[in-house]
């Protein structure tokens, strides 16, 4: 038995070939460049900013969505571009994490996209069930009187398939701050 423990913990003390630890002396073509999605992390700070900063904006559509093409298409427009910034967002954060785990900092900006995404989607989560109050050939004919809905037209159409299984605003808060954090099914 003592053999046995003496060849695990001599192996374990091994260095490990062909992983380098030390990202620094890792050759920069096989490492990610993180400024393509922003130049500096100040920047990516600036940036998270100005999301939180908008992100109440989105209330100035609420009760509105189906009162006109134009104010549908002004809501999706708004969402998905917030959408994407926060996707940008998260992304620069979760690899900026990645590259060395052991940073508690860069761990933190994780935390907080997760904190933000949950917040987003309560903020937005009145969308899909205000949308689903109107009847489908209302927003058909939105569909044909603003051709730039035409983007939103599978989005719509699956949302209405699945129509069954979309909550009320209250309960499609919980289920979006589930899947942010991780805790949904």
């Amino acid at each position: 038995h003592h053999v046995a423990a003496f060849i695990v913990l001599f192996a374990l003390s091994l260095p490990v070939h062909g992983q380098e630890r030390d990202r620094n002396k890792i050759p920069d073509k096989y490492k990610w460049n993180l400024a393509d999605i922003y130049p500096t992390e100040d920047v990516w700070k600036k940036a998270k900013s100005l999301l939180v900063a908008e992100l109440p904006k989105v209330d100035q559509f609420k009760g509105k969505l189906t009162s006109s093409a134009k104010e549908l298409l002004s809501c999706l427009d708004f969402n998905t571009r917030l959408t994407k910034e926060y996707v940008r967002l998260y992304v620069y954060a979760s690899m900026l994490s990645d590259q060395d785990t052991r940073d508690a900092g860069h761990l933190a900006l994780t935390q907080e996209m997760r904190q933000l995404g949950a917040d987003f989607g309560a903020k937005t989560a009145f969308i899909e069930p205000e949308i689903l109050k109107a009847d489908r050939k209302k927003i058909d004919s939105f569909l044909k009187e603003e051709k730039k809905l035409g983007v939103y037209r599978q989005y719509l159409d699956d949302l209405f398939r699945r129509d069954a299984h979309t909550g009320t605003e209250a309960e499609e808060k919980i289920v979006n701050i589930k899947d942010v954090t991780g805790m949904g099914a």
